[in-house]
C-alpha cells in the first residue's frame, strides 16, 4: 500500500490525487465473509457471527501432572480401569479426542455400573522406573 502524498499550500488538487484518497479509504473498509455479517450504523461498523453457522472445534488439551478435567465414564469397571472422555469445556462442550483411563481405586459404587456417570479426573505425577539395580 502506497502512502498518499499530502498536497502543499497552493498545490493543485488533481483528480488522480482524489482517486488515490478514495482508493485508500476503500482499502480500509471491512469486508465480511466466512460466517461474518457487517452492519454499518451511524456510530460505527459492527461485525456479527452468523448464528446459523456451526463451528466444529475440537478442544485441544494439555494433559500433565496437576491438571484436572471433567470426565464422563464410557467403559471399564471398578476392578481395573475406567475409560473416560475428557470434557475441558464443561458438560455442554465437545469431548477431547484421545483415549484416557482413570484408576479405579476411587471410582467404585458397590458393584453399581458407573458407565455414563460424570466425575473429575486429576492427573498425578508418576514414573515407571526400570533397569539395573544400583547398590
Amino acid at each position: 500500500m502506497d502512502r498518499l502524498t499530502i498536497p502543499k499550500v497552493n498545490d493543485p488538487i488533481t483528480v488522480k490525487w482524489a482517486q488515490e484518497v478514495v482508493d485508500e479509504i476503500r482499502r480500509q473498509e471491512i469486508i465480511p465473509g466466512n460466517g461474518l455479517n457487517k452492519k454499518v450504523t451511524s456510530k460505527g461498523t459492527i461485525l456479527e457471527m452468523e448464528r446459523s453457522k456451526k463451528i466444529n472445534v475440537s478442544p485441544q488439551i494439555n494433559v500433565s501432572a496437576g491438571t484436572s478435567f471433567l470426565a464422563k465414564i464410557v467403559g471399564g469397571d471398578a476392578k481395573s480401569y475406567w475409560q473416560v472422555q475428557l470434557y475441558p469445556n464443561g458438560m455442554n462442550g465437545k469431548p477431547a479426542s484421545g483415549t484416557y483411563y482413570a484408576v479405579a481405586n476411587e471410582l467404585w459404587a458397590n458393584g453399581t455400573n458407573l458407565i455414563g456417570k460424570w466425575t473429575i479426573v486429576h492427573f498425578l505425577p508418576c514414573a515407571i522406573i526400570s533397569g539395573e539395580e544400583f547398590p
